[in-house]
C-alpha cells in the first residue's frame, strides 16, 4: 500500500504514506502461495491475489482482520481470522 501512495501525484499522498509507515505491520507470507491457497479454501471466494496476500500475512501472524469487502469476510471468517465489530 505504501508503494501505491508514493506513485500518487502532490505531497498529500507521501504525507500519507510516511504516517502509513508508522502503523504496525505484520510480515509478508513466505515461499509459494499455490499449495496454500489450495488447501485453506481461498479459491472462488471472490478475492485477488492481493487479498490472498493479506490474508496468508494475518494467518502466519495470528492477526485478526477487519475488511468491509464481501470476499474478505467470507475468506476471513473461514479462516477463523475475522475481527469481530
Amino acid at each position: 500500500m505504501i508503494h501505491e501512495l508514493c506513485l500518487g501525484c502532490g505531497a498529500r499522498p507521501l504525507e500519507i504514506a510516511a504516517d502509513v509507515r508508522l502503523l504496525p505491520s505484520i510480515p509478508s507470507p513466505f515461499g509459494p502461495l499455490d499449495g496454500r491457497i489450495d488447501s485453506l479454501g481461498l479459491r472462488c471466494k471472490g478475492i485477488g491475489i492481493a487479498d490472498a496476500r493479506i490474508i496468508l500475512s494475518a494467518l502466519d501472524a495470528g492477526a485478526k482482520l477487519y475488511s468491509k469487502d464481501r470476499g474478505m469476510i467470507a475468506a476471513a471468517r473461514v479462516l477463523g481470522l475475522l475481527h469481530s465489530e
